[in-house]
């Protein structure tokens, strides 16, 4: 009897310490509160309190009620299953979105699709970070939308929704192509240009 309760209480501290050990990785989805321009790294700026964008298929949202424009410093790089973006009321701000270096922002879902969303706003934001596309990415804007830095991704496109102009100034490598099945595309750069045909 006392051999079995020792073999037992092995086998437990077997399988906790098996579970201890594994290491788990939780999606950090959250909304930017902060009225003013700040980094991205602080906690204090999210609602939760924690740091969003750091596993596939987070959805963060930089859509709260802003007085001014504002610019959000990504300071680390990000990894976003949804990224929503711009000012939820009138008076409607601008919302732009810049690396502190060369910091990037990945597009993953696991193979289920990206999705860059812009609310109802008359503001035009802005993302100045280079993005890469580990998975394919539906825009969806109602203004205008400007992304100004390289755009990469091998087999990966855009397909651009909504009403709104969305602005390509980088020049992008994405090699899945660009579809506009609504709105305006404006391609400022010769290299834009050629990727997304």
């Amino acid at each position: 009897m006392k051999n079995m309760l020792v073999k037992f209480t092995t086998l437990l501290a077997v399988i906790a310490g098996g579970l201890i050990s594994t290491p788990t990785v939780f999606a950090a989805s959250g909304n930017w509160t902060n009225l003013t321009s700040s980094v991205w790294s602080a906690a204090t700026n999210w609602n939760p309190n924690v740091v969003p964008g750091t596993a596939a298929g987070d959805v963060v949202s930089l859509t709260n009620n802003i007085g001014a424009a504002l610019t959000i410093t990504l300071d680390q790089s990000a990894t976003v299953g949804t990224l929503n973006l711009g000012d939820s009321a009138s008076t409607f701000y601008a919302f732009t979105l810049t690396p502190a270096v060369a910091q990037t922002l990945t597009f993953n879902n696991n193979g289920n699709g990206t999705k860059l969303t812009q609310s109802i706003t008359t503001a035009s934001d802005v993302i100045s970070t280079p993005i890469a596309l580990a998975d394919n990415l539906t825009v969806t804007n109602t203004s205008t939308l400007t992304l100004t830095n390289i755009i990469s991704g091998t087999g990966y496109g855009i397909t651009k929704l909504g009403s709104g102009t969305l602005v390509l100034g980088g020049s992008n490598t994405f090699s899945g192509g660009l579809t506009v099945s609504n709105g305006t595309l404006n391609v400022t750069n010769s290299y834009a240009r050629a990727a997304a045909i």
